[in-house]
């Protein structure tokens, strides 16, 4: 087990929690790109799925008349 001074344990402390100020402030900047990047993904989805519906229905009204 360590023993630190009272100082020592203040200096360790105090650099502890500026690291740990910096990290969480790099995480939640990753975090907010990530979800940027989900609700990119998800419009892209959109459109796709919009593109094949679109593209069925007109499918299927060039074959409709033909039957």
């Amino acid at each position: 087990m360590l023993e630190y001074t009272y100082q020592e344990a203040i200096d360790f402390l105090s650099k502890n929690l500026e690291t740990c100020r910096r990290e969480s402030k790099i995480v939640k900047e990753d975090l907010a790109f990530v979800r940027d990047q989900i609700v990119t993904s998800e419009v892209s989805m959109t459109r796709i799925f919009n593109w094949d519906v679109r593209k069925k229905r007109a499918e299927a009204a060039v074959q409709a008349p033909s039957s």
